[in-house]
């Protein structure tokens, strides 16, 4: 998902997340989780706005050093 920068901080995006939840719940889901990346803090914000709780980042990639 994704929200155009002239039409955010209106409630589109967490508006859609929680159409998105209720689909999903009467679909038969008991839980949802989301994956973005921590630096995306608006993307973090919605899913915050929402009800979501962010965890703990998980790295996919890394290198030692």
């Amino acid at each position: 998902m994704g929200v155009h920068r002239l039409h955010r901080g209106r409630g589109y995006g967490t508006a859609m997340v929680l159409a998105c939840a209720r689909a999903m719940r009467e679909l038969g889901a008991s839980s949802i989780y989301t994956c973005t990346p921590a630096f995306n803090v608006g993307a973090v914000a919605t899913y915050q706005a929402a009800g979501l709780e962010a965890l703990d980042e998980i790295r996919s990639q890394y290198r030692e050093a």
